[in-house]
């Protein structure tokens, strides 16, 4: 008998961490809120080509597109519309109850926000959850991200840069939609 509970116990540990890491791996649970999920669909009618300004008076672009079935809103940023080392990209999607977003960030993080009050007006904000590739209590990466929809063709965005624990700058871009 005493041979058995050795690998009997392995075998339960085993089982046990397995069923904690796909439950943690799931992330928030929950249903999001009416005003997370029309967050979400406001996202999603952004599909398209955008241009205007960032706050350093460049030409920016920002295209929005649609992938994993309409799981995901793909987004790219590029300056003067070309290839540039400043090209970033942000993928949002529901998780659970909040609205998240990774940021692929020019400066090699990818810092993820979540927004759990969801579309407040014309008005969407994310919070700093985490980064990849960065300790976030002393690199530089984005930490906030709002969103105001000034029209159904026009809208300006804030980004929150970070570093050493305070904020720095905020870059603003101002776009409009060509297509």
């Amino acid at each position: 008998m005493r041979k058995w509970i050795t690998p009997m116990a392995a075998l339960m540990l085993t089982a046990f961490l397995s069923l904690t890491w796909t439950v943690g791996w799931a992330g928030d649970a929950g249903t999001p809120s009416q005003s997370v999920v029309d967050a979400f669909e406001k996202l999603k009618s952004l599909e398209g080509t955008w241009k205007g300004t960032n706050g350093q008076g460049e030409e920016v672009e920002l295209t929005f597109e649609l992938t994993g079935n309409g799981s995901a809103v793909y987004s790219r940023y590029s300056v003067n519309g070309t290839e540039h080392e400043h090209d970033m990209a942000t993928v949002y999607h529901l998780e659970g109850a909040r609205l998240m977003l990774t940021h692929y960030c020019a400066m090699a993080n990818q810092p993820r926000m979540i927004s759990t009050s969801g579309l407040q007006g014309n008005a969407l904000q994310f919070q700093f959850l985490d980064v990849g590739n960065a300790d976030a209590s002393k690199d530089g990466h984005m930490h906030k991200a709002a969103y105001q929809f000034l029209s159904d063709n026009h809208f300006t965005t804030d980004w929150t840069w970070f570093e050493g624990g305070e904020s720095r700058f905020t870059a603003t871009v101002d776009v409009k939609r060509v297509k």
